[in-house]
């Protein structure tokens, strides 16, 4: 479904510099669009989900990019959220949960046996 939309988009827009999806599965169908356009590297698509697919396809040089919410880490915040209120302590209104934008200049970072998510989500927020 989002190859044939973004097949329609950009012949309408043939200026169209990017697309952003709401999940790598759709990011994935834009690319096959694009690349069948003759447009791979001309046009970015980033995507959200950080899926193995979507790493495997920035690797490749395919997809720019994608953000990866990173689930099981986002898992561990609200468990940690949820015995915090059980035991009464008090939270503050926003709990954040990591989230890192991953394109080609970092993916390596990111994935592969070892890697240490959280070491590296620090370092990438500087801290």
């Amino acid at each position: 479904m989002s190859y044939d939309a973004a097949t329609n988009i950009l012949q309408q827009h043939p200026d169209l510099v990017g697309f952003y999806a709401n999940n790598d599965g759709m990011a994935l169908g834009i690319v096959e669009a694009v690349k069948a356009a003759g447009l791979l590297g001309k046009v970015a698509v980033f995507g959200t989900d950080g899926i193995s697919d979507a790493y495997a396809s920035i690797k490749a040089g395919e997809l720019t990019g994608t953000v990866d919410s990173f689930p099981v880490l986002t898992g561990e915040v609200g468990m940690e959220v949820a015995l915090r209120l059980v035991a009464g302590q008090d939270l503050p209104r926003v709990v954040a949960t990591p989230q890192a934008l991953i394109t080609k200049d970092n993916v390596a970072e990111f994935q592969g046996d070892g890697v240490d998510l959280r070491a590296v989500l620090m370092k990438a927020a500087g801290k």
